[in-house]
C-alpha cells in the first residue's frame, strides 16, 4: 500500500504531534507499507530526512503559500507515487488540498484528530480573519470528506463530532509509547550528578513551558510540600515562552534551590529524566475558548512506561491516559489541598508509588498502548479504504 502521510508538525520540530507523526511513519514503514511524507521546510530538515528510509517532500511552511501550493502539489504526488490513501495528522495542514484531491482523483483520505486544531480561537482581529467564515466552511468540507477520523481521546472525539463530523466515522486510537526506550532501570548517574539529586525526592514535569500546562500550580504549592518533605525538588524539563514568568515566580517564593529548569531535552536522554523522578506531575488547565487543553497527554504514558506514578488534572483527554488510583491520580486542577495530599502521599509511601508505577507499565502492554499495537490499528483503517 502506498500511503502519503502529511504533517507539518514533524521533526526536526519537537513536541507531541511531531513525535507522533514521525513514530507513525516509522511504524507503518516497518510494517512494510510504502510511506511518502509531506512536511514543511525548516532548518535541519535535510539532515533529519536522511536518517529515514522513506521519501520526504519539504514544502513551504508559510500558511497561505503552503495551502495554495498543496492544492497543486498533492494531486501530482498522488499520481506520481500511485498513492492509495492520504493520511493527514493535522486537518488544517493540507486538509483542504486532500479534500479537493479526493474529489478530483477519488483518492480517499483519513484524518487524525489531536483536538485544539479544530477550535476556532478568536481573540484578536487577526484571529477573526484567520478563523473566519471561509475556514469554518472548508473545515466542514474536510471533515465530511474524510473516510475516517481517528481521535486521540474521548474528549477529542466529542470536539470533532461537535464540529460537524459524523459520529459513525470517528474512532479512537490513543497515542502510544515505545516500551523498549521508556523503561525502568536505566543508568541515571549522569542526571543525578549533574543536578545534585542525591538524597532528593524528585517531582518532574516534561512539557512546553506555556501557562496552561500548570507548572505555576506546582511551584506555588511547593513551599507547603517542602514543610512536609524538605528534601523535595521540582524538575522542569522543556522550553517555552513561560520560562521568564516561571523563573520570576520561583525567585519571588525563594525556591531557587528547589526548582530545576533543565531546558529542552533531546529524546535520547528523556527516559533518564523519568527514571530520575519519584513522581511525574502535570496539572494542565482547560480553556477551550483559547484552544488550551490537553488532548491526551503522552508524557503520562512515558512516565508510566518507566514505572513511575503520575498525577494529572481531570481535564481534557487526560482521564483517558491515567487510570485513577491504579496508575496514578486524577485531581481537579484547583483542588490545592488534594494536590498536596497526593504528592505527599506518593513521596512518603515508596511502596505505593512503586505499585502505581508498575501497574502503569503493565497497563500499557495490556491495553495495547505500544507503537506496535497502534500501528496495526492505524494500518487496518488505512487498508479498509483501498
Amino acid at each position: 500500500m502506498n500511503i502519503l502521510l502529511m504533517s507539518y508538525d514533524y521533526p526536526p520540530y519537537t513536541g507531541g504531534i511531531a513525535n507522533v507523526s514521525h513514530k507513525t511513519a516509522l511504524q507503518l514503514s516497518k510494517m512494510g507499507e510504502r510511506i511518502i511524507v509531506v512536511s514543511g521546510k525548516t532548518r535541519g530538515a535535510e539532515e533529519f530526512d536522511r536518517t529515514n528510509d522513506f521519501l520526504t517532500y519539504r514544502c513551504s511552511n508559510i500558511f497561505f503559500l503552503r495551502e495554495l501550493a498543496l492544492i497543486f502539489l498533492l494531486p501530482y504526488f498522488v499520481l506520481k507515487h500511485k498513492i492509495n490513501v492520504i493520511y493527514i495528522l493535522v486537518w488544517c495542514q493540507g486538509g483542504f488540498a486532500a479534500y479537493l484531491t479526493s474529489k478530483l482523483l477519488k483518492t480517499p483520505y483519513i484524518l487524525h484528530a489531536q483536538g485544539s486544531e479544530f477550535l476556532d480561537y478568536k481573540k484578536t482581529f487577526l484571529d477573526k480573519i484567520k478563523y473566519g467564515l471561509f475556514r469554518r466552511q472548508y473545515k466542514k468540507w474536510v471533515l465530511n470528506g474524510a473516510k475516517k477520523i481517528i481521535a486521540i481521546s474521548n474528549y477529542t472525539k466529542n470536539i470533532v463530532i461537535k464540529e460537524g463530523a459524523m459520529e459513525s466515522r470517528v474512532c479512537i486510537i490513543h497515542w502510544a509509547v515505545d516500551m523498549d526506550r521508556f523503561k525502568p532501570g536505566l543508568d541515571i548517574g549522569s542526571v543525578i550528578s549533574r543536578y545534585n539529586l542525591t538524597g532528593k525526592k524528585v517531582l518532574l514535569t516534561v512539557s512546553r513551558l506555556v501557562r496552561y500546562k500548570g507548572h505555576d500550580t506546582v511551584i506555588n504549592l511547593l513551599p507547603q510540600i517542602l514543610k512536609k518533605i524538605p528534601n523535595t525538588v521540582y524538575m522542569i524539563v522543556g522550553s517555552g515562552s513561560d520560562r521568564v514568568y516561571l523563573e520570576a515566580l520561583v525567585k519571588k517564593l525563594n525556591l531557587e534551590k528547589d526548582v530545576i529548569f533543565t531546558g529542552h531535552a533531546d529524546d535520547s536522554i528523556l527516559p533518564l529524566y523519568y527514571n530520575a523522578c519519584d513522581v511525574f506531575i502535570m496539572l494542565t488547565r482547560e480553556s477551550p475558548e483559547t484552544a488550551d487543553f490537553e488532548g491526551y497527554g503522552l508524557v503520562y504514558l512515558e512516565a508510566n512506561s518507566c514505572s513511575r506514578p503520575v498525577i494529572g488534572a481531570m481535564t481534557g483527554g487526560i482521564p483517558d491516559v491515567i487510570k485513577n488510583n491504579m496508575t496514578g491520580y486524577l485531581i481537579e486542577p484547583d483542588d490545592t489541598q488534594e494536590i498536596i495530599n497526593k504528592i505527599t502521599l506518593l513521596l512518603e509511601n515508596k511502596e505505593l508509588a512503586k505499585k502505581l508505577g508498575e501497574e502503569g507499565r503493565r497497563r500499557i502492554a495490556e491495553d495495547g498502548l505500544t507503537w506496535e499495537a497502534a500501528g496495526e490499528k492505524i494500518r487496518s483503517i488505512l487498508r479498509a479504504y483501498l
